[in-house]
This record gives structure tokens, C-alpha cells and sequence, in this order.
């Protein structure tokens, strides 16, 4: 690794090896740390951080998903807005999101053996014959397929 010349002082460098410096002076270090090295690009993410809050917010408080328009609301924009905002940075519309992360909450229940009573209650159907027959159109599989075959791993 090569740093370019001036960008990190001495001093500081110092200070992080002995132990000296603050919480505060070493996150500013840190920050700039990047930037002193030779050929650093900053990788750019074509990301926004209010589809990003309500994906999280749609996968934490499940079966309890909020409408659009809360969610939207929250963040500060209209319904329409995020539904476009969703899609373009994640590439997907936020209900085809909310129901993907329903199947995935229902998929890991399933194949920890709970009952399709109690999955359809906990992501949010009316039903076990509605999650059964979401998860066959979802998936093209069966939830007994599942619960026999399938080891399901949440990334």
C-alpha cells in the first residue's frame, strides 16, 4: 500500500500506535485513510437511504407492514414517489418487496418446523390454505416440500 505524500501526519499515526488519541480523532483518521492511499476510487452506490429505511422497516415489523402511504409518509414523500423511488433503486415495486419478505419470514418458520397455522398468523395471511397457496405460486413448491427437502438459510 502506498499513501501519498502529506496526506497522513506523523503525529497522528503516533498517536493511534500508543494509544493516545480520541474516539473522535481516530474516526477522522479513519475516514481519511482511504482517501491517502494511491489509486483510491470511492466505489459510488446508486442507493437512497429512504428506500433503504423501508425495506429494513417492511422486514423488522413483519406481519405489522405498514401501507405505502405510512411509509412514504415517514420519510417524507408521497406514496407515488416512493413506489417510484423503491423500484428504481432496488428493482422492485415495494408490495412485489413486502411480499417477497412475507415468503422469506414463511419459508424460515417452515423449515423450523412451525405450523402453517401459526406462519400464515405470523407473516400476516388469513390462512394456512392462503399461505399454501401463495407459497406454490411464489415458489412453484409446496410448504411440505419445504419442510422436507429444502434447508433454508437467511442471508
Amino acid at each position: 500500500m502506498i499513501l501519498q505524500p502529506g496526506s497522513l501526519h506523523e503525529d497522528e499515526l503516533r498517536r493511534v500506535g500508543q494509544g493516545t488519541c480520541s474516539r473522535d480523532q481516530l474516526f477522522r483518521l479513519t475516514t481519511r485513510v482511504p482517501r491517502a492511499i494511491s489509486g483510491y476510487r470511492p466505489v459510488s452506490l446508486n442507493m437512497d437511504i429512504r428506500a433503504l429505511h423501508n425495506a429494513q422497516k417492511i422486514k423488522r415489523e413483519l406481519p405489522l407492514t405498514s401501507t405505502v402511504a405510512e411509509l412514504a409518509d415517514e420519510v417524507g414523500l408521497s406514496a407515488d414517489r416512493l413506489s417510484h423511488l423503491f423500484s428504481e433503486k432496488l428493482g422492485l415495486s415495494i408490495k412485489s418487496y413486502i411480499l417477497w419478505a412475507r415468503m422469506r419470514r414463511a419459508d424460515e418458520l417452515i423449515a423450523q418446523g412451525e405450523s402453517l397455522a401459526a406462519v400464515a398468523y405470523d407473516v400476516g395471511f388469513a390462512d394456512s390454505a392462503h399461505l399454501t397457496r401463495t407459497i406454490k405460486q411464489f415458489f412453484g413448491l409446496t410448504p411440505s416440500y419445504v419442510t422436507k427437502s429444502v434447508q433454508v438459510h437467511m442471508l
